[in-house]
């Protein structure tokens, strides 16, 4: 009797402890391991874009328009090309006809190049250029004005005619109050010397931007004697 009674005992004491340890497994597995956790960690990028740093040449860029960098010859056709001479007169001419504005010529630029460049002019073919015609000019409108000067004509002291080149494009439409300084381009076909070149017919137009207002239709004939 008092065995059953010790066995009765014994198995009970053992039922307790498989609740115990079935109690503790259960709590532990309803805690999140610590290893299972992910952790999101977002890696810092550098960005591609760039910023330009303000260099010298980009400095003295406004303080030089209109005038190109001797040391890399004489921009003109969309390039840059090697020049053995240059001289730079310095004009002031002033057209104060007008209604529509002042026109100012600063100065005129004759290059020679290095190598005679074969040129593709609009109107006149294929041609040799061995020089370059610069004019550095400033138009302040005094009224809403359309001028076109980089669509000019010149006639040079040698007899040449010539069109301006498709490199410059600063004028066209200027409103009331503004000032715009620029340059037309023109190719110079005979040009042994830079002293050649005495005097230039430069011819250009320019119009109210109110088509309606005929008033202001300009056809601009300026001669600049190159002294």
């Amino acid at each position: 009797m008092k065995k059953n009674h010790i066995l009765s005992l014994a198995c009970i004491a053992l039922l307790g402890l498989g609740v115990t340890a079935c109690s503790s497994n259960n709590t532990e597995s309803s805690k999140p391991s610590q290893s299972s956790k992910s952790v999101k960690k977002v890696k810092k990028t550098k960005s591609d874009a760039t910023v330009h740093q303000t260099t010298s040449e980009d400095k003295t860029d406004d303080k030089n328009a209109g005038k190109d960098n001797t040391e890399k010859g004489v921009t003109f056709d969309g390039d840059a090309f090697p020049i053995s001479a240059k001289k730079i007169y310095n004009t002031n001419y002033t057209d104060k006809t007008w209604p529509g504005g002042t026109v100012e010529i600063k100065s005129v630029q004759i290059y020679k190049l290095k190598s005679p460049h074969q040129y593709e002019s609009a109107n006149d073919g294929t041609y040799e250029v061995n020089g370059v015609l610069k004019i550095d000019m400033i138009v302040k409108a005094a009224q809403d004005i359309s001028i076109y000067p980089t669509q000019g004509t010149v006639v040079l002291s040698n007899g040449e005619q010539e069109d301006a080149t498709n490199d410059d494009n600063w004028d066209g439409d200027i409103k009331a109050g503004a000032i715009k300084n620029g340059v037309a381009t023109f190719p110079i076909k005979n040009l042994s010397s830079v002293s050649d070149i005495k005097n230039i017919r430069f011819t250009f137009s320019g119009n109210a931007q109110d088509t309606d207002n005929d008033g202001l239709d300009k056809d601009f004939d300026l001669t600049i004697d190159l002294k």
